[in-house]
């Protein structure tokens, strides 16, 4: 991804975490 070429949000880190953390809880349950 070019995620590091663009400026971030500074909310990106923590929403990529919640992001990351309700993929790895749906793949958990299958």
């Amino acid at each position: 991804m070019d995620n590091e070429l663009v400026p971030l949000p500074e909310n990106f880190y923590e929403v990529h975490q919640a992001t990351k953390t309700f993929q790895v809880s749906g793949v958990d349950r299958e």
